[in-house]
């Protein structure tokens, strides 16, 4: 950033943190150009099984940054996630499966929605935990 305000940018980052070979080193970088939010599984296929470098990085940020994760959040592991880490927001798209309308022959798998039911589970979870 050719000039520095004191504003921190309203942007999130995630896919090139979670390729980052240092993970520590990376997220000192995003708090230094001014992200507010990383967005991350911690740098794993979900944040079950990253929950150990999730912990690291909160722990690393202390509250200079908002660590997300994000990616497999459900309600049977948001409660132990929150609990893990200390982070007060998360990423989860609350999704179902909707069968699609194509033709059998020409499938291209299930669609996936939005389930109000399943954002209505998750927030129950986050209140039960005192996060909001």
């Amino acid at each position: 950033m050719a000039e520095k305000d004191q504003r921190r940018l309203e942007a999130s980052t995630r896919k090139p943190f979670d390729v980052a070979r240092d993970p520590q080193t990376a997220l000192e970088q995003v708090i230094e150009l001014g992200f507010r939010r990383l967005l991350t599984s911690g740098q794993a296929a979900s944040v079950e099984h990253g929950l150990e470098l999730l912990a690291r990085l909160a722990n690393q940020a202390k509250g200079r940054i908002q660590l997300m994760p994000g990616g497999g959040v459900s309600e049977s592991n948001l409660a132990h996630l929150l609990h893990a880490t200390g982070v007060r927001s998360v990423h989860a798209s609350a999704s179902e499966p909707v069968p699609t309308a194509t033709p059998s022959a020409l499938s291209f798998g299930d669609q996936r929605v939005c389930s109000a039911a399943r954002v209505r589970s998750l927030l129950a979870i986050v209140y039960a935990q005192g996060h909001l």
